[in-house]
């Protein structure tokens, strides 16, 4: 009988819990992002921002990973989309516990903003990552009810971190994903 060396024992064991999905391509906005296996993805377009959703299972929009994506002026970054934001809330209701920090999504620094919504279908917690690249502003949020964030941040925050933003200008569109990734909950 052939043994494995403990290694690939340890390796067919963690394929058994992978799980394949596929990857969100926008090579006008230059970016990409791994939609999990059961998960939706829904897009809109409003007054030049550009919005994909990736929702989980049985999600209605309570819990998601969100892109936006809109245009920068010559010379501005991620601070201008994180002002804009800024901005936002401080001309709506509902917002609290408000913070920005430094962070990072995917290997990249990030300018973060992580805050608290209170609507009508309930107490959200919110975080925001901003980049900037190929003269877009990016933002990356993961969002769920306050009540449900902590359980959910490992999945929402695994999802955003497979956003690329440097991805090349080209075709659009949905590839399947070449490499397994870990099951999500």
């Amino acid at each position: 009988m052939h043994r494995l060396p403990p290694i690939a024992l340890l390796l067919v064991t963690l394929m058994g819990s992978l799980a394949a999905g596929e990857v969100h391509v926008d090579g006008e906005r230059g970016f990409r992002i791994e939609v999990p296996e059961g998960w939706s993805v829904k897009e809109a377009e409003s007054e030049g921002i550009f919005v994909l959703t990736l929702l989980p299972p049985g999600s209605a929009g309570g819990e998601a990973v969100t892109v936006r994506v809109f245009a920068l002026s010559e010379g501005q970054g991620a601070e201008a989309a994180l002002k804009r934001a800024r901005d936002t809330i401080a001309a709506g209701e509902g917002y609290s516990d408000y913070e920005e920090t430094e962070g990072e999504l995917a290997g990249r620094p990030t300018l973060d903003l992580r805050v608290r919504f209170r609507a009508p279908s309930g107490d959200y917690r919110i975080v925001q990552s901003y980049l900037a690249a190929n003269g877009f502003a990016y933002q990356v949020q993961r969002h769920a009810e306050n009540r449900d964030f902590d359980e959910r941040r490992e999945d929402l925050e695994a999802v955003a971190a497979t956003f690329d933003r440097a991805h090349r200008r080209g075709g659009a569109g949905r590839e399947s994903l070449a490499r397994p990734r870990r099951a999500l909950r």
